[in-house]
Order: C-alpha cells, then sequence, then structure tokens
C-alpha cells in the first residue's frame, strides 16, 4: 500500500491555495516592504506579485523556454527579495513608537476576498452573471 494514498484528496487542493498564495502575495510583500509603504499594503502585494509574475514570464514566452526556467528565475528573483526584507526587519531602529491601529477598511477587504474565493473554490471560475430579466 502506498503511503500517499492513505492522505485524504483535499489536502492536495489546501497545498494548491497555499502555494499559489505564496506566489500571489508574497514577492510583493517584500517589495512593499522595503520601500516602507504603509498604505494599502494588502492589495499592492497581490498587485506587484501578479506584475512580477508576468513579466518575469514574457521572456521565456518569446524565447520559447521551458517552464522550469521561469520556475528558477521566478526563485532566484524572490529569494534576494526575502534577504532583503529579513535584513530590513532585523537591523531597523524602531523610530515609530506607536503601535499601528487595525484598519476595519482591510477587514472589509478580506472578508470580501475570502468569500469570493470561497464562492469560486464551491463553484469554479463561472464568473458570468445572467442578465435575463
Amino acid at each position: 500500500m502506498n503511503f500517499l494514498s492513505s492522505i485524504p484528496s483535499y489536502y492536495d487542493d489546501i497545498l494548491t491555495v497555499l502555494i499559489y498564495s505564496v506566489y500571489l502575495f508574497f514577492p510583493g510583500y517584500f517589495i512593499v516592504y522595503l520601500f516602507n509603504i504603509r498604505k494599502h499594503k494588502f492589495l499592492l502585494s497581490y498587485a506587484i506579485s501578479l506584475t512580477l509574475l508576468t513579466v518575469i514570464q514574457l521572456p521565456f514566452r518569446w524565447a520559447e523556454a521551458p517552464v522550469s526556467y521561469w520556475a528558477w528565475s521566478l526563485q532566484l528573483i524572490i529569494a534576494p527579495l526575502a534577504l532583503a526584507t529579513i535584513y530590513k526587519r532585523f537591523t531597523r531602529i524602531d523610530l515609530d513608537p506607536l503601535p499601528t491601529k487595525f484598519s476595519h477598511t482591510s477587514l472589509g477587504l478580506v472578508l470580501v476576498i475570502a468569500t469570493f474565493a470561497i464562492y469560486h473554490y464551491i463553484v469554479g471560475p463561472y464568473t458570468e452573471i445572467p442578465s435575463d430579466f
């Protein structure tokens, strides 16, 4: 009996969601943190990550290179960003002693995105709204 066959199949879905979340959030978060951007961190992190993934992919598509080359180059770009973020995080002097306040706007954004993500997980990527009134 194969060991992997005893693992429930929904773990594959959870792992896929985690991988997509990491690639669509962390590269942009590293850049947002390095440039000390304080507003709209989540939205900018997502937008920058998506742009980075797309822009890095274009030369490999034009050169008709294998996807593995793109994946490795992506790792080589994300790793220095992560290291620079870690370096900045642990070597900076905190000049702002005030704690950050919780934003209700970010809570609303997270709730909308979570609801939309759950809907897409259950229904699928069908987003057309019927307009037959």
